[in-house]
């Protein structure tokens, strides 16, 4: 600490700049545009889900449309978020899923692509992956692939089962 001033005073750290575009929908008020700044930066289908239905019940408020049929909101919210209708669809049908399942995805344990397809399969067929999760400690897309075979099968049989106590053939007209 002599007070004299250091006579090379170039930077010791140099920083980079990176070309980088922030658009806003000015159509979109914050509450809006704060969720579509965290979709975008999220991977997590169950953040995804949440945001959607936070957006939808939000655009429906603002339409006054409370029905059933929210074609409006889902455009609302594609045209604020720059997520696809089917990207919509897929986290809202996330909210299908069994609670265990959803903590699965939470805790990692279970993939978004498992998770998304796991959602499709009836009540019953999850809580068999909810068994797989508690005996292996995670959910594979093998698991959700077989389970979603197993209750193809498991169709396919009850139909063959219906047509031969009717005495019909399976393939009859």
């Amino acid at each position: 600490g002599s007070g004299e001033v250091a006579s090379d005073c170039t930077p010791q750290h140099e920083f980079t700049t990176i070309p980088g575009v922030v658009e806003r929908d000015e159509s979109a008020n914050d509450y809006v545009q704060a969720l579509a700044e965290n979709f975008n930066r999220s991977h997590n289908i169950i953040e995804e889900h949440r945001m959607v239905m936070a957006l939808i019940d939000h655009f429906r408020g603002e339409m006054g449309d409370t029905g059933a049929n929210d074609r409006k909101a889902v455009g609302a919210i594609s045209k604020a978020t720059g997520m696809t209708v089917t990207q919509i669809k897929a986290a809202r049908k996330v909210g299908d899923l069994v609670p265990e399942l959803v903590a699965a995805v939470e805790e990692g344990a279970m993939s978004s692509w498992s998770a998304l397809h796991a959602a499709r399969l009836p009540v019953e067929v999850q809580r068999r992956l909810v068994d797989t999760l508690n005996t292996d400690g995670k959910v594979t897309a093998e698991d959700v692939v077989v389970a979603r075979r197993h209750r193809q099968h498991e169709g396919v049989a009850a139909i063959a089962d219906a047509a031969t106590k009717s005495g019909q053939g399976l393939f009859d007209a």
